[in-house]
C-alpha cells in the first residue's frame, strides 16, 4: 500500500497519513473482523473503513496541510490485536495478540 495523503480527523484530533488506493483484500479483512465482532455482540465504531498511520495526536486544527514528498511504501507482515491505554503521560500500547500473514516471514 502507498500512503501518500495527508489528512486531519477533526473528531479524532489526529494528523493521519492515508492512502487514495488500497488492496481489496484489506477492505475484506476489516469486513471479516467486523462481522466477527457483530456475530460475538461486541459493540465498534460504524466508521468507514479507511487505512492511515496516525502522525500526531492531540492536533487542535490544521490549517494548510503539507504534500507528502514522496509515497511511503508500506507492507504488513503480521495482524496485531493492541490495547491502547490512556495515561497521563501518553499512552501505553500493549499486544495482546498477533499472527503472521501467510508468504510473510
Amino acid at each position: 500500500m502507498q500512503l501518500d495523503e495527508v489528512g486531519f480527523w477533526k473528531r479524532s484530533k489526529i494528523m493521519v497519513a492515508t492512502a487514495r488506493n488500497y488492496p481489496a483484500q484489506l477492505v475484506s479483512l476489516a469486513q471479516n473482523l467486523r462481522q466477527i465482532l457483530t456475530d460475538v455482540s461486541i459493540i465498534y465504531d460504524q466508521h468507514t473503513f479507511k487505512p492511515h498511520v496516525t502522525l500526531i495526536r492531540r492536533v487542535k486544527s490544521a490549517g494548510s496541510l503539507p504534500e507528502l514528498a514522496t509515497q511511503i511504501a508500506w507492507t504488513a507482515a503480521r495482524l496485531s490485536l493492541v490495547q491502547s491505554l490512556q495515561t497521563p503521560k501518553g499512552s501505553i500500547y500493549r499486544t495482546l495478540a498477533d499472527c503472521r500473514f501467510i508468504g510473510t516471514r
